[in-house]
């Protein structure tokens, strides 16, 4: 995964990225509070190889949250993830 970035907007943070090549099933989104995702506030799974962002709400104005990507593909029912992407911050509005 690359190109992994994050934007805010009040209580809500955009998580926008790169879509993968190949034919991935969607993607699978974190966000936390710490940076090694020990304090996970969220996961969230969007479907569809097209879809290259996600918005996140009801974040806590002036904290800071780390977010990560990565793809996923179904194969006979099960899910088969790719690498995280890198790590981005942000804080909120």
């Amino acid at each position: 995964m690359t190109g992994l970035s994050a934007t805010k907007s009040g209580h809500k943070i955009k998580a926008t990225w790169k879509k993968v090549g190949g034919s991935a099933s969607g993607y699978q989104i974190y966000w936390a509070k710490d940076k090694n995702f020990k304090k996970m506030v969220s996961k969230t799974t969007v479907s569809g190889q097209k879809k290259t962002s996600y918005t996140g709400k009801n974040f806590t104005k002036g904290k800071r949250y780390y977010v990560k990507v990565r793809a996923y593909k179904t194969v006979n029912g099960n899910k088969i993830y790719g690498a995280w992407s890198n790590v981005r911050n942000v804080k909120a509005k």
